[in-house]
């Protein structure tokens, strides 16, 4: 760690160090060594550094295995890194038409008062800083070389000294002019203490410490998404790892510093060889063989939050005289127990050679004696190691020997403890061994419980000498005099050419965060520091001075804060100088190496990775007081200089690039500082290059195997999508309109799909339901095989010449069973595939990271600019997508509306039963009276309690979520009220459903849609259900209904109701085919379908048959079993069927449906595939959590996901485990819906609840639930009117022109982030496939090579974007030049440029891939992975399909997808 360098009284040297200072943090930073390019503050504060694209390989191409950095690679390196800031993050910098955040007069303002305070705190610590100079002290080699008193420098009579108020003055008495050498004064220093106080709690400078830590955070994860694997390669090269480098305990008392298991084998040893301890042992009644682990009672039981408690455990046995005889240099036999167990411990960290020590030994102020007794017990004992420095340690317990009365005022205490060094440093010879010991010695350290409570001190604190009150002194007091005199003795033995000592006491480990503003101001480095993370400013500040700390979470989880809750691993993410320290092994670890166990948990509670270790390792190598011939030997020669320059991976088994991120991450917070304070615009580049490959590299092989993965995902998902004319949906014809005439054309069901023709002359002359597939011109028919097989039977007709026709062309070819299995298997392999699934991955996870930056940096910005709309959240359309209209209402508004009709209409005939009466059987009706009069509930005590629909223990029980369907437990209520289908013709139902509406309707901003069920049970439910809408007018602008499909065929099979599966799919579509071409046959019915969004499929998916598709499953007609279907089977012959009526009702220019089922929130994760390739939209989608390979899918594709917290919480995922929030900051299309109302809402506004909920649990802004409601339109199946009235006329164009900010409230910034990492996740896989692609794939298959397309930034040619650096870019929408956005699912392809070609290769309509193991690849020694070439498969007459060869092998997986041909 670099020193800032100690800032005298001399006005010169003031300057110098401050001018080293910022040179240190501002203008060394490696890349810019040989070339120094003005790198822009708000560039860097809003890009995310190299790391945000490691997938374009820009930093491999510069960064080789050794990390060695020349001229011309940080030339290089810094171009990469250029390029991939603008190319793919420019959108971070979010500069609108009025909305650049440097022209934000409020934000500025208080961004540079933070600035100029910050920068305040930190020249005030430049005043306090302390030159430690090593350069010119070497480490004893051995232990002669270290206790050699020959030669002992002489006396230096020109020096003199006295203390003043407390602090030493050296004065030079042979020069009367000299300036005498003294500290800061302690009113200078208390003014300085409280204004770091004053700019810590000032609000500028929390918010914008908050800002910049969180953004360091997040770069830090980007750069680990983005460098993690180049970091690993480049240390796999180097002659370390991290078990062999150097690593220092910073913060271990010499005390404890041994195990409770060493102590114990140590006193049984002594135990048999000295009567001493024997006498000990008898006292207690005890024997050696007594003696345990237990019986020790050293380990830290019941120490949280009790430090007292924790004292007690360093007395063995609970004796203080053990403690006396085996812990303590002074005792009865002048410490000979305590020095023997301290060479052991010397032994162990010798024998291990890269753990080194710095054992912290107690000086208490109690009397003059005390260092020349602590030195003559080290040098008489030899307690010297090479790996070992000594740190004196000053406890504050001033109060403790005050009472005792080893003095009489504080600066007593003080002399006691410097008066001693001052003399020494003058006259050696006086006490040799001191002077011996403190070339040992590294610096001090003051310890104590910090919790304990301290006077408060308002005016200005008495100076030491008057301190004799009985009270301790506060701990900022303890710290300017431990400082001051520090200061003074240093000054003193830098003039003699003496080694000089650090000041690193404990500090911010509990009690008053303010102690840290004192540790700010004084310390070089801290023990502990966990209280920073209550002051974001501190944090700060400890961040921009590189402070180290040295950190024990073990120590911290046994006494102040629980190891999960420790602070550590965001330290570490933000780049603050942490280090891991074990404090004390006696209480805390287990093992023989404490330092190894300490790394070792926190490496597996946090997932730090050996570079990770290694790099903390290095920071205590830094932190610690060894002096530079030893730095030189751990770190290598140049370990002084900044940056990557000041790094030797071959020592410190950190890579470079780490070390230069952490250099640029420093350089460009102190750019940022600059550019605020001296009001300068950022600046950006107008050309960037692509720097490409040169050659194959295994992490690219992974991206282009992932991008051909995915974009033929979702190549296959069009297939399956309607056409672009078809995205809009009409509102629905007035009720009294005319009629369309009936169509020419006929349908009819072909393996299970209703196909349309054009007219009746295809049919088969017999059977008029069946295509003709046979001509027999002597029966003069043409027939269907079946009726050709039962006409031609007798021996007559068996000799009619017949002839096979053509079947008649269906007018829209619906993909097949067949195909479609080949597509959802091909899906199968790429979400189980493990290289797609880590690559995926990695891009979501930047995607979140890239969403937090934003939202760190632009929050406030949207909170201004929405101020400015004339809606707002309340006032713009939310839609609840996915409601069912049987839970529609409340339990509160379910119970009143029973009551009500229990007290008004308990006479009406609400159901008929049978029974028998006098051996007759009888049909009697029954009264609601009779109904509530069963249940024996009093109308008194009819309340939510007894009602019971409230969803409690359902959790993972979905039996019993459907119960609480039931009030009062009660079916027959059920079917009463929440039924249409019932002897009341839904009438009560239907009341309920109105008056829902009605409060939607009043709430003017809510909308709904409805799913109700259509079963399949029987042809009649169509008409059933639009006789039951029209005849109680459940009609709404605000309501929609969505059919759901509940998939209960096995209950129907088993009830016999239905033969087979075509029976139920009969009876679903057949009505609805028969009403387009022919409306007057059911006119009501024909005016329902445009009210109707779309079609559902629902069920509980973790009770979905688990058969697979990897053989061939029945047809339709042929699914004869009792088994339910699989879920797959269900979708495919839902979306066939509907696909056609699709195309049917839009040549016929009627509305069409989505189709959006339930999917992804239990069962099997295989779902997802299956709805991903044939859904608009889902409903829940929780389980793409665990599928990363998918949710790339569904986020590249836009698939709606409409997502219902509290419902998924009573069922299948907690609230907290809940993946809404991190769907929603990855982009995902995702908006909230309310689910079951009656189950699970209190309020009379369910869907606001959903959001009110979520915005208190996740911290949503406005912004973001505008956002989400914005999503719920999109998403919904309203008409192009009601959308363009809602979100605008351009609502299709996508970006910031397709977004009315009057009309949505969402602002352009989101709208525009949203669509720009959109559209960059398209070119990055296309710059993956067209950049690499040829390293994989045979271009010869491909057809002619592409014309030379323009330049673009998806090219790797050089481009000149044309941007004036005086002014930010400008967003262009709609540029005909610009081939780069993607489209999203929610807006109309025509809006949009053609998707660009897959390789060179044309989208294909109807294909599939197959995959099959290919031995021969193997056999051929094709390369795994990268550089495979490919063979091409022999073509058909239909499309031509190019395997992707899978071969599972011992070692590895070859996989890579070839290409398909259009049909010919």
């Amino acid at each position: 760690m670099q020193t800032p360098a100690v800032l005298d009284n001399d006005e010169s040297e003031t300057r110098e160090k401050t001018a080293s200072l910022s040179a240190e943090h501002r203008g060394a930073h490696p890349l810019h060594a040989a070339k120094r390019v003005t790198h822009q503050p708000e560039h860097t504060e809003t890009l995310v550094l190299q790391t945000l694209r490691r997938s374009s390989a820009l930093e491999r191409s510069s960064l080789t295995s050794t990390v060695s950095f020349d001229v011309e690679e940080a030339e290089r390196f810094e171009q990469a890194r250029e390029e991939v800031d603008f190319y793919r993050n420019r959108l971070r910098s979010m500069h609108f038409k009025g909305q650049e955040r440097f022209d934000d007069k409020v934000r500025r303002a208080e961004a540079k008062a933070a600035c100029s305070m910050l920068r305040e705190a930190l020249d005030i610590r430049n005043k306090y800083c302390m030159r430690v100079d090593r350069m010119n002290n070497k480490s004893p080699s051995n232990e002669a070389d270290a206790f050699n008193m020959a030669d002992m420098p002489c006396a230096a009579p020109e020096f003199g000294f006295s203390m003043v108020n407390g602090v030493f003055e050296l004065r030079n008495l042979r020069d009367e002019a000299a300036p005498v050498v003294s500290a800061i004064s302690l009113g200078d220093y208390v003014r300085d203490y409280h204004r770091i106080e004053d700019i810590c709690s000032s609000g500028p400078v929390k918010t914008y410490s908050y800002h910049r830590l969180k953004v360091l955070e997040y770069k830090y994860d980007m750069h680990m998404l983005a460098n993690e694997l180049l970091e690993v390669a480049a240390t796999k090269s180097d002659p370390q790892d991290f078990s062999t480098v150097i690593k220092v305990d910073t913060h271990i008392h010499l005390a404890a510093g041994m195990t409770a298991s060493h102590l114990l084998d140590f006193i049984k040893a002594k135990a048999a060889s000295d009567p001493e301890v024997m006498q000990l042992l008898t006292r207690l009644s005890m024997s050696p063989e007594d003696l345990t682990i237990n019986s020790l009672d050293v380990m830290a039981e019941n120490t949280f939050q009790r430090f007292d408690n924790f004292n007690n455990h360093y007395n063995p046995f609970g004796l203080g005289e053990a403690r006396t005889m085996f812990l303590k240099s002074e005792n009865a036999n002048k410490g000979r127990f305590f020095a023997e167990i301290t060479r052991e411990l010397f032994e162990q960290a010798e024998l291990s050679k890269s753990i080194k020590t710095e054992y912290r030994i107690s000086i208490y102020g109690r009397k003059l004696s005390e260092w020349s007794d602590l030195a003559a017990w080290v040098v008489d004992f030899k307690l010297f190691s090479p790996s070992n420095r000594w740190m004196v340690q000053v406890p504050r317990l001033y109060d403790t020997f005050k009472k005792l009365g080893s003095f009489a005022d504080f600066q007593q205490l003080l002399e006691h403890i410097f008066r001693p060094l001052f003399e020494v440093t003058l006259n050696p010879e006086s006490n040799p061994k001191l002077h011996l010991f403190l070339k040992l010695v590294s610096g001090f350290d003051i310890v104590d419980d910090e919790s304990k409570l301290e006077p408060k001190i308002d005016a200005m604190p008495p100076s030491a000498d008057k301190w004799n009150s009985a009270e301790n002194p506060p701990y900022f007091y303890w710290m300017y005099y431990m400082w001051a005199n520090i200061y003074v003795l240093n000054k003193f033995r830098e003039a003699r050419g003496f080694n000089t000592f650090d000041f690193r006491p404990h500090g911010g480990e509990s009690g008053d965060v303010n102690h840290l503003s004192a540790c700010f101001l004084l310390a070089r480095n801290i023990s502990h520091g966990v209280n920073l993370n209550r002051s974001t400013s501190l944090q700060y500040l400890f961040y921009l001075a590189q402070i180290g700390i040295a950190m024990s979470p073990l120590s911290n989880n046994s006494l102040f804060i629980d190891y999960k809750r420790n602070p550590f691993p965001f330290y570490f993410k933000r780049g603050l100088h942490v280090s891991l320290s074990t404090d004390d092994p006696l209480q805390f670890h287990l093992t023989q190496t404490p330092l190894i166990e300490e790394y070792s948990i926190a490496a597996k509670r946090w997932n730090l990775n050996d570079g990770d270790l290694s790099e903390i390792a290095r920071n205590s190598v830094y932190q610690s007081g060894f002096t530079h011939d030893r730095l030189v030997e751990w770190l290598g020669p140049n370990y002084n200089e900044p940056g990557h320059h000041g790094n030797d991976i071959n020592h410190t088994n950190v890579s470079s690039i780490r070390v230069a991120f952490r250099a640029e991450s420093m350089r460009s917070e102190f750019d940022l500082m600059r550019a605020t304070l001296e009001k300068e615009r950022p600046q950006y580049p107008s050309r960037i290059t692509w720097v490409g490959l040169k050659g194959p590299d295994p992490f690219v092989a992974e991206e282009v195997r992932t991008a051909l993965l995915v974009q033929q995902g979702l190549r296959l998902r069009d297939k399956y999508q309607l056409p672009p004319s078809s995205n809009f949906r009409s509102e629905p014809p007035p009720p009294d309109g005319t009629l369309p005439p009936r169509s020419q054309h006929v349908c009819r069901n072909r393996d299970g799909v209703f196909h349309v023709y054009h007219d009746h002359r295809i049919l088969c002359g017999n059977d008029v339901d069946n295509v003709a597939t046979v001509r027999c011109p002597q029966c003069a028919l043409d027939l269907c095989p079946e009726c050709d097989r039962v006409f031609h039977m007798s021996p007559a007709k068996k000799a009619h010449s017949r002839v096979s026709i053509a079947a008649g062309q269906a007018l829209f070819d619906v993909i097949t069973v067949d195909e479609f299995r080949a597509d959802y298997n091909f899906m199968e392999l790429v979400r189980a595939d493990p290289p797609t699934r880590s690559v995926t991955a990695r891009r979501l996870k930047m995607n979140d990271l890239t969403f937090q930056m934003h939202a760190i940096l632009n929050e406030q910005i949207e909170a201004r600019t929405m101020k400015n709309f004339k809606k707002d959240f309340y006032t713009v359309a939310k839609v609840d997508t996915h409601v069912h209209i049987g839970a529609c209402p409340t339990s509160v508004h379910l119970l009143n509306f029973m009551k009500q009709k229990f007290q008004t209409e308990s006479k009406v005939v609400v159901q008929h039963e049978t029974g028998t009466e006098n051996g007759a059987k009888i049909a009697r009706s029954v009264t609601l009276g009779e109904v509530f009069a069963r249940l024996k509930v009093p109308l008194e005590n009819f309340t939510l309690d007894s009602l019971d629909v409230k969803a409690s223990d359902t959790f993972n029980r979905y039996d019993r979520f459907r119960a609480k369907y039931n009030p009062l437990g009660c079916s027959d209520l059920r079917s009463i009220f929440l039924k249409k289908d019932n002897h009341i013709q839904g009438r009560y139902f239907a009341q309920l459903v109105k008056e829902v509406a009605a409060d939607l309707e009043a709430s003017r901003f809510t909308f709904a849609e409805y799913r109700i069920s259509v079963h399949g049970l029987k042809r009649q439910e169509w008409s059933n259900l639009a006789a039951w809408v029209f005849d109680n007018e459940i009609l709404s602008e605000h309501i929609r209904l969505v059919v759901q499909v509940p998939r209960n065929y096995h209950v129907f099979r088993d009830s016999g109701d239905i033969r087979c599966f075509q029976d139920m799919l009969d009876n679903i579509f057949m009505p609805l085919f028969e009403v387009t071409l022919n409306p007057a046959s059911d006119p009501r019915l024909f005016r329902l379908l445009p009210l109707i969004s779309g079609f559902d499929s629902v069920d509980d998916e973790s009770s979905c048959t688990q058969r697979g598709w990897d053989a061939e499953l029945p047809l339709p007609k042929d699914w004869t079993t009792f088994e339910n279907p699989p879920y797959s089977y269900y979708l495919y012959y839902m979306w066939a069927n509907i696909y056609s009526l699709n195309r049917l009702r839009q040549v016929r220019g009627l509305s069409t449906f989505d189709f959006r089922p339930h999917s992804g929130v239990a069962g099997s994760r295989s779902h997802l595939c299956s709805a991903f390739l044939l859904g608009k939209s889902i409903s829940h989608g929780i389980n793409l959590s665990q599928e990363p390979a998918i949710q790339y899918l569904y986020y590249l594709a836009q698939v709606g996901i409409s997502v219902s917290p509290l419902g998924e919480d009573a069922l299948y995922r907690k609230y907290d485990d809940n993946p809404f929030i991190e769907f929603f900051r990855i982009g995902l299309n995702v908006s909230l819906s309310s689910d079951n109302p009656l189950l699970l809402h209190v309020t009379d506004n369910p869907l606001l609840e959903e959001y009110s909920t979520a915005a208190k649990m996740w911290r949503l802004t406005l912004c973001d639930l505008a956002e989400l409601a914005r999503n719920s339109v999109l998403q919904s199946g309203f008409s192009h009117e009601f959308k363009q009235h809602w979100l605008g006329c351009n609502y299709t164009v996508p970006g910031v022109n397709g977004n009315d900010e009057g009309k949505t409230g969402v602002t352009n910034i989101r709208v525009h982030f949203r669509h720009e990492v959109l559209s960059n996740e398209h070119r990055h896989l296309n710059a993956m496939v067209e950049n690499f692609g040829h390293q994989f794939l045979d271009q010869s298959l491909l057809g002619p090579p592409k014309a030379k397309q323009p330049p673009s930034l998806d090219t790797p040619d050089e481009v000149d974007i044309g941007v004036d650096r005086r002014a930010p870019p400008a967003i262009v929408v709609d540029d005909p030049d610009d081939q780069r956005p993607a489209p999203l699912a929610h807006e109309s392809s025509a809006q949009l440029p053609a998707p660009k070609p897959f390789f060179g290769v044309n989208k294909p309509s109807r294909s599939s891939i197959q995959l099959e193991a290919s031995t021969n690849d193997v056999a051929a020694g094709v390369e795994v992975g990268a550089g495979r070439q490919l063979r091409q498969e022999p073509s058909t007459d239909k499309a031509v399909v190019l395997a992707c060869g899978i071969a599972i092998g011992v070692a590895s997986v070859l996989a890579t997808v070839l290409l398909l041909r259009r049909p010919s």
